[in-house]
């Protein structure tokens, strides 16, 4: 499986989407935000709304492509990212895992 970051399909998010083979693509919150300048590296909400902006692009272009999307999730935010389209829950904790699997209904190790 291969996939794409949010700061490689900005450059040309058409030609990104295009290229044969991916199956995903993620938002890469933090290094997107290294590129507009924001230092801290933030991965979770709050995010600056130019990330935000750059992360829905990103988003309604694997929907338009069929791929699956990656993003950051939390426990108080899994249901909500679920719900705009995210497929792939990035973050390594269970916790978020245990809110996803029960309001999916997915009974998945992982």
């Amino acid at each position: 499986m291969a996939g794409c970051q949010a700061t490689a399909w900005g450059a040309s998010p058409a030609a990104a989407r295009s290229v044969p083979g991916l199956a995903f693509a993620e938002h890469g919150p933090r290094d997107l935000g290294l590129s507009y300048g924001h230092l801290e590296g933030r991965a979770d909400p709050p995010l600056p709304p130019e990330v935000v902006a750059a992360g829905d692009m990103v988003l309604e272009l694997t929907k338009e492509r069929g791929m699956f999307f990656l993003d950051n999730v939390l426990p108080e935010n899994v249901t909500g990212q679920l719900d705009r389209g995210v497929m792939i829950g990035a973050g390594r904790r269970e916790d978020s895992a245990e809110v996803g699997r029960e309001y999916s209904g997915r009974t998945m190790p992982w």
